[in-house]
Order: structure tokens, then sequence, then C-alpha cells
């Protein structure tokens, strides 16, 4: 038998992001309430759980409660991390309205590397390290608030 573990696919890591919420929320999940927090049916929701448990994420116990297991969560935990990095990059940066932010960063998640992860986040944090404010978009670039003033002492890089 082939133990090693499949990667969860982008809809699994969304149920997966999906439940531990729901355990933040409500301190428990369920296949009603993961399929009304996703916008799918039952069914739909119910086979997202079985493949989940195929793939040792999750756990579903006699009384409806599904658990993340030990990967689950660290696979979720790394989903909500990486889509509240994106959302509020589209939103902070480039002035998206949180709706938009939100959509478009749960659709960026699933496929950017963790190497563009973390070039990014090192990007917003020299933004915002920038005693002046950081690089700001003025609808078409991005630009220095004190360009070519030389005040700026922050190294691009």
């Amino acid at each position: 038998m082939d133990t090693r573990k499949r990667k969860a696919t982008g809809c699994e890591e969304d149920y997966l992001e999906a439940i531990l919420l729901l355990e933040d929320e409500t301190g428990c999940a369920r296949v009603n309430d993961l399929a009304h927090k996703i916008g799918v049916g039952k069914s739909a929701a119910s086979l997202a759980v079985k493949a989940l448990i195929a793939g040792h994420y999750v756990e579903h116990d006699s009384y409806g409660l599904i658990y993340l297991t030990e990967e689950g969560r660290r696979v979720a935990k790394a989903v909500r991390r990486n889509h509240c990095i994106f959302r509020d990059f589209l939103q902070a940066r480039l002035l998206l309205p949180l709706e938009a932010a939100d959509q478009n960063a749960c659709r960026i998640e699933h496929v950017v590397s963790q190497d563009v992860i973390g070039r990014l986040v090192k990007y917003i944090e020299f933004t915002e390290a920038c005693r002046l404010g950081g690089l700001k978009f003025n609808g078409r670039d991005f630009e220095c608030p004190k360009k070519d003033t030389g005040e700026c002492d922050v190294p691009l890089g």
C-alpha cells in the first residue's frame, strides 16, 4: 500500500479552510454547516468530506462532527494564512473592495508557490518599514511618496 500523502486539491483546500473557520466560529463543523459555508449542496459537501477522510485530512464521527487531523489543520492554517496575505494585499495596496479582494485571494491562494508568497510577504514588510509611508499605487504604477528627493533611506531590493 502506498503511504505517501497526496497533496490536497484546491477544492479540498477550500473545504479545509472552511472547516477551520467553522471551528473558530462555532467550535465544530458539520456537513450541513460546511455546505452552507462553501455554497454547495449537502451531497457535494458530503462527497468532499469523504475525499478529505480518504486523504487523512479530516475525521468524521458518528455524531456528524468533522474534525481536522493534524495534517488537515496544518494545511488549513497555511491556506488561511495565504488567503489573508493576498486579500489584505489586494485590498490595502491595490485598493480592491473587500469582496473583490476576498474572491481573488481565494483563487490565487491555490496556484501560487510558497516562494512567491514569501517574496510578497517580504515586499509588504519592506513597504511597511519605509518611514515615509511605503510605496503607493497611483492608479497605474507604484511610486515612493518621496520620489527623487533623496529622503528615503530604505534600500530597494
